[in-house]
């Protein structure tokens, strides 16, 4: 990995994600199995969190529940992100020390309104992704996977894909 520095405070505040214990992180989830089978819904409620962002989608997978939001700004990024492409915005951040990973986020600016997608995949492939989703255009949205344990080194993306383009960021992990 390459830095050690604490999560910003409102990534902790406008991304919620719960994960199961530390052994459902098995290989099985890290090829991606675990994702094929993830259940999304459209959440009943509005939930905006602080900084205005509003809760658009819940996905429920094998590695705990994660959360998509509509965000009026760009994620913070420190010295473990990355960002990629024009118009399509990827950044990738991972956040924790060596190979402990509290969190990983891909967070994306879409420029037109439409259906996406956002992922994010490692040595072993798709470790989660959000499925298809309609966005409003002109907004970024955070995606977040917290695996709070140990992970394989290797090379970590965030992948968002709209109807005609894909665009990924991507982040080393090392002891």
């Amino acid at each position: 990995m390459t830095s050690t520095s604490t999560p910003k405070r409102w990534i902790r505040t406008t991304v919620r994600a719960v994960t199961v214990a530390a052994l459902a992180l098995t290989a099985a989830s890290l090829t991606g199995a675990a994702s094929a089978q993830a259940a999304t819904t459209t959440p009943a409620r509005s939930t905006t969190a602080a900084g205005g962002a509003v809760l658009v989608k819940e996905v429920r997978g094998a590695n705990g529940v994660l959360d998509v939001y509509e965000v009026r700004g760009p994620a913070a990024v420190d010295s473990s992100s990355g960002c990629a492409g024009w118009p399509l915005r990827v950044c990738f951040g991972i956040y924790g020390d060596g190979l402990f990973v509290n969190h990983m986020t891909n967070s994306t600016y879409f420029p037109a309104a439409g259906v996406v997608n956002m992922q994010i995949n490692g040595p072993g492939g798709v470790i989660i992704e959000s499925g298809n989703f309609y966005q409003s255009g002109n907004v970024y949205y955070n995606y977040t996977w917290t695996p709070m344990s140990n992970v394989a080194a290797g090379y970590y993306c965030g992948t968002s894909f709209t109807n005609t383009t894909r665009q990924g960021a991507c982040e080393t992990v090392h002891a």
